[in-house]
């Protein structure tokens, strides 16, 4: 059963728990919904949060939410009143009203004691919301506790960096599968406590060696869609491959999280043991396509060979592909096949071969500031109960459930602009990636960015900021498209029943 949380319990205040409405307009009495953390955090719970009076939802209404609604999501939206008014008749249809009190979501404590806490604090308390009202004194022993154990916590990086010190002693880079789980487990251990600043140049010494080895070994890693016999895939151009070669009678599915990073699928892993007890889960480690972006990599798990830079990333595209893929094979029916993007799957007992995308986590990914962002909007995602019940349900019809990603994702920092005539004509570009056109000079570009750019294949046209930086002169948020182990290396899991 999935933990109790701070932003699902103001959720359930504001919407109720049984409620189909996405729009809410709300009347508070205190300023807890207009704190920055607050709004930050129910940002990454899928929220949408906007205020003022009613000229200013009308605003939002119009040029916002009206076509947001229409929309398959699973974002919703709080309008909070500044002044009471009442909602207009054609908004009014699509919303509920209701009023928000903070101190209602901690009836144990006192709410003047807790209300200037963090958000941490807020979260630890209201999952430790005791029997009875607990007096002052036991408050304050509780919120101390609480920060001791994290403030402790915090001295413990000395020994993660030690351990990774001792894992990476000796590497065989050109091997991630026996390194990258444990760095992104220990990278994981720095995220809760809050202190990855302290490790990261330790991964930057990593990735330096990593993106040699993509300049010597990328072309060949990627040479083949054919997939190993009996083993995992090892780039995502043999996802489909390799799920094809599996005994034509089993019912197979395919999860594709778009944007997971390899840390963020240790999490994922770890909540669907915890839901599901009788599961066994085996994640191996493959390469994204390079430039790790959404209509290329995603492109090839679908086709299951080689991209094309001519291709219209849609759903429809995918669904056609995956279609295509299994009526080749001549042993299964049209109506056998399922293809969902979304939040759910509508399972029936005649589909043998199901494939579902999900954004939400992308979503998150591209909403964060920063891997601390990231990491506390990724723990509200893997408790999510649509994702949980979606896998169970394909678990419990008995498929076996092939969970895998097209990029992973990176935190990065500034470097410098793409000039415009650098930019013009580009058949690929992201803020981690440029692929010149065929008019630009190549040589200028070079002189223009000696230093700051690297090639992964020299007979391309195609560049990457080193190391994390990304083709932007401001502090930017998570995002990807480029070499970083962050972003090539991501998950393939296999998860059965016992």
């Amino acid at each position: 059963m999935a933990k109790k949380n701070l932003p699902q319990g103001i959720i359930n205040r504001l919407f109720g728990e049984y409620s189909e409405k996405r729009l809410v307009v709300v009347q508070t009495y205190d300023e807890f919904l207009a704190r920055e953390d607050v709004r930050m955090m129910l940002t990454y719970a899928s929220l949408r949060i906007a205020e003022g009076d009613s000229l200013a939802l009308r605003l939002w209404w119009e040029t916002t939410v009206k076509e947001e609604l229409q929309e398959q999501s699973n974002i919703r939206f709080v309008f909070v009143q500044r002044e009471q008014f009442d909602v207009p008749d054609d908004i009014a249809i699509y919303a509920d009203t209701t009023q928000f009190v903070a101190r209602h979501i901690f009836p144990r404590y006192k709410w003047a004691l807790i209300k200037d806490q963090s958000i941490g604090t807020l979260n630890y308390l209201y999952q430790y919301p005791g029997r009875v009202s607990i007096d002052e004194l036991s408050t304050h022993h509780i919120i101390a506790e609480y920060q001791t154990s994290y403030e402790g916590a915090k001295e413990k990086i000395e020994n993660i960096i030690a351990e990774w010190d001792k894992l990476f002693a000796k590497i065989k880079i050109d091997k991630p599968g026996e390194w990258l789980p444990q760095a992104s487990a220990l990278i994981l251990r720095a995220l809760e406590i809050g202190n990855l600043s302290a490790l990261m140049p330790k991964v930057d010494e990593l990735n330096t060696l990593f993106q040699q080895h993509l300049v010597e070994r990328y072309a060949s890693i990627i040479s083949s869609t054919t997939p190993p016999a009996n083993k995992a895939p090892k780039n995502v151009c043999q996802v489909l491959p390799f799920i094809g070669k599996q005994p034509k009678e089993d019912k197979l599915a395919l999860v594709v999280v778009d944007g997971m990073n390899f840390w963020q699928s240790q999490m994922l892993v770890n909540s669907l043991k915890n839901k599901y007890f009788d599961i066994n889960a085996q994640t191996d480690v493959i390469y994204s396509w390079l430039p790790s972006v959404t209509e290329l990599s995603r492109q090839a798990i679908f086709l299951g060979k080689y991209p094309s830079v001519s291709y219209q990333q849609n759903s429809s595209s995918e669904s056609k592909m995956w279609e295509d893929f299994w009526l080749s094979k001549g042993f299964i029916n049209r109506n056998q096949i399922l293809y969902e993007h979304g939040s759910t799957i509508a399972l029936s007992d005649i589909y043998k071969r199901v494939a579902w995308v999900t954004v939400d986590l992308d979503e998150k990914m591209h909403a964060s500031d920063d891997f601390r962002y990231l990491h506390a909007a990724t723990k509200l995602w893997v408790e999510e109960e649509d994702l949980l019940n979606n896998i169970g349900d394909l678990l419990q019809q008995g498929f076996k459930v092939y969970i895998t990603t097209d990029h992973g994702n990176i935190e990065t920092k500034p470097s410098r602009l793409l000039s415009q005539p650098e930019k013009v004509g580009s058949p690929s570009l992201s803020k981690r990636h440029v692929t010149l056109a065929p008019q630009a000079s190549r040589v200028l570009f070079e002189q223009d960015h000696r230093g700051e750019v690297l090639q992964i294949d020299p007979a391309s046209c195609t560049y990457y900021p080193t190391s994390n930086h990304c083709f932007s002169n401001i502090p930017m948020n998570v995002t990807h498209g480029g070499t970083h182990f962050f972003e090539v290396l991501i998950p393939f899991i296999t998860i059965t029943k016992e």
